[in-house]
């Protein structure tokens, strides 16, 4: 069966990693935020716009899989739109709709974060009044009582409050793996048999950017 994968994460977490791994399997196409990237969105405020985003990137992905067999993209702004994903693949049985979450260690996320953003002088997390781009759009957004650190945790907590429900839901689409396991062969035989993929290519040391 063909199958669609969609990876998730804060962002810092080694999704960019997971994407090139999975994109070295056979017969796979496996991008990581692939354009244009989405807005965060709860279901309930879904525009009519980010709709058609979300509707025009499941049909890039259905469309390659008429070349591969598993087609994926990553990106930390799915997340919100999860149940409208596991909806509209919903008792489809071309497709094998898989969802994995990764998530690093929390104080190593912030550490990142907090890095990025001030070689980038953007902070997507706040409404703020200086450099802007379209990644401003992509995230929650925290304000008024929180600090950027502040920010970011909270971000972090209720990124993986979410994910955890849903997987609790659906836990046969989506499963949740620590970023160490893409440098762990044993970890990485328990992802690959959650994707159905039984003769895995393993990629050594694939998680070397500890930023």
């Amino acid at each position: 069966m063909k199958k669609i994968i969609f990876c998730i994460g804060t962002g810092r977490c080694g999704s960019a990693s997971l994407s090139f791994l999975l994109n070295s399997q056979e017969s796979a196409l496996v991008t990581h935020e692939l354009f244009p990237i989405l807005p965060w969105l709860e279901e309930s405020k879904m525009t009519p716009h980010a709709a058609e985003l979300l509707q025009f990137r499941i049909f890039q992905m259905s469309h390659q899989l008429h070349n591969y067999d598993i087609v994926g993209d990553s990106g930390s702004y799915y997340l919100p739109y999860l149940k409208y994903i596991i909806k509209t693949f919903q008792g489809n049985t071309q497709y094998d709709l898989k969802i994995l979450v990764l998530k690093r260690d929390k104080n190593k996320t912030v550490d990142s974060f907090k890095t990025k953003f001030s070689i980038q002088n953007n902070n997507p997390l706040q409404n703020h009044s200086g450099l802007k781009n379209e990644w401003d759009n992509s995230f929650p957004k925290y304000n008024d009582v929180w600090t950027l650190t502040e920010s970011i945790e909270k971000y972090y907590d209720d990124y993986y409050k979410l994910a955890e429900k849903l997987s609790a839901q659906h836990p046969e689409i989506i499963k949740i793996f620590d970023t160490e396991t893409l440098n762990s062969e044993k970890k990485l035989k328990i992802l690959f048999n959650h994707l159905g993929i039984n003769d895995p290519r393993f990629i050594k040391n694939i998680r070397k950017n500890s930023g």
